[in-house]
């Protein structure tokens, strides 16, 4: 039996005899209203420690008090704050195939007496109440766990408990589940931590997932099997060779002729045509042509320049020079040239690079002299009827080397 204190014909139990008490629940309505107003906004409500749901006896759910007791803060109406207290183990009765929220419940109003402190009152300052699972909680109630038994259930087990919601708070700080408060006095509790570890682990396996079985992942890397055309692409052909130390000053420097083995010049490059070029869009090639004009080295060899030797003196860069001509037909006195039927006295050829009847302004006759009209052979004698030149000048051939033709092109950016 609860014992009790009379003041002033009223009976009250003794505090320490309750498993739950709260203050301030002074009969007298305005000290009482000061008390619970003072933390009001300093405090966040919640729960502080204790209020500890175990396991008990077959259905029996245990509510701990902790080793020093339990502390729940309430925020009541707009106005007041009221702490709650649990200075004693509660154990409630649980019923199988039932989901069911256990809530801490606190009751304070001015001028309201509670059984704390009328033991006639029917309002109790805290109890410890079961709702059915979805119902709203309302300001004064907290909830300490959601309890699962199936069906059939004779034993309640630590699974069957969820605490995922139970809003746990420390002075200044508020602990909990919940992870997507942006208030600096709320931080995530231990289960808070699990699920959003969880849920970046989820997000980091399904990125990781459609990073493996995306085409190109990496959209901003370049990918090996077509790396040089995405250079091309975002217009870092230039960088790129600056890069690779094939830019401005290089081992290949604008202005540098090629051999390339295609009919057209790739990205930078210029075909060696004779075109013109504009100096906007070429700066560099500029400089090395200010005439703004490529050389043509269509069907040319490329020459060293005699640069003082005396090999081939009288010539500036980019001079062209003709090629040397060969007169086929030999220049004799009347003598045996010629012992074959129609013979034609001179010297064979074959491939001519070029032939002419005329001959070469700039001929020379077999002893270096002046070539002339006086040197031309109508045609020669010898021992058979030869058959002499019907062109009094002869047929003239310019010479080459064994070659293999390439596209003469020019690095032009």
């Amino acid at each position: 039996m609860t014992e009790a204190v009379v003041v002033t014909a009223k009976s009250f139990p003794a505090p320490e005899t309750l498993a739950l008490i709260t203050d301030v629940q002074y009969r007298e309505p305005y000290s009482s209203a000061a008390i619970n107003r003072k933390l009001r906004g300093i405090l966040t409500a919640g729960i502080y420690q204790g209020f500890i749901p175990e396991v008990g006896e077959g259905l029996n759910l245990v509510i701990a008090s902790g080793t020093e007791g339990g502390t729940v803060s309430f925020d009541i109406d707009a106005y007041y704050q009221l702490t709650a207290r649990q200075q004693a183990d509660v154990t409630i009765a649980m019923t199988a195939g039932t989901t069911t929220v256990v809530v801490l419940e606190a009751s304070y109003s001015i001028g309201q007496e509670t059984y704390q402190v009328n033991s006639s009152s029917s309002v109790s300052a805290a109890q410890i109440k079961l709702l059915v699972s979805g119902t709203a909680l309302s300001q004064n109630q907290v909830e300490l766990c959601t309890v699962t038994v199936p069906a059939g259930t004779t034993q309640l087990t630590a699974d069957m408990i969820n605490t995922s919601n139970r809003v746990a708070v420390a002075l200044g700080v508020s602990l909990g589940s919940d992870t997507d408060s942006d208030s600096e006095q709320v931080a995530a509790n231990l289960l808070g931590l699990k699920k959003t570890l969880n849920a970046a682990k989820e997000e980091t396996e399904t990125q990781l997932a459609e990073h493996i079985g995306a085409e190109n992942p990496h959209s901003q890397y370049l990918q090996i099997a077509n790396a040089l055309s995405e250079i091309k692409d975002a217009g870092l052909v230039a960088k790129a060779l600056t890069a690779l130390g094939l830019g401005d000053g290089s081992a290949v420097p604008v202005g540098v002729p090629m051999p390339y083995p295609a009919a057209t010049a790739p990205d930078g490059w210029l075909k060696c045509n004779g075109a013109s070029f504009s100096a906007t869009t070429y700066p560099l090639l500029a400089k090395v042509y200010p005439s703004l004009k490529l050389p043509d080295l269509r069907g040319e060899f490329i020459r060293g320049w005699d640069d003082g030797r005396g090999a081939d003196s009288a010539r500036v860069i980019l001079s062209s020079q003709y090629a040397t001509a060969v007169r086929t037909g030999a220049i004799d006195y009347f003598g045996v040239d010629s012992t074959t039927t129609n013979a034609t006295v001179g010297t064979s050829f074959s491939d001519a690079d070029s032939t002419t009847t005329s001959y070469p302004t700039n001929a020379k006759a077999p002893n270096g002299g002046t070539f002339s009209s006086v040197l031309t052979d109508n045609s020669m004698s010898g021992t058979q009827l030869p058959t002499g030149f019907t062109n009094p000048y002869g047929l003239w051939i310019t010479m080459r080397p064994r070659n293999i033709a390439f596209n003469y092109i020019i690095r032009a950016a």
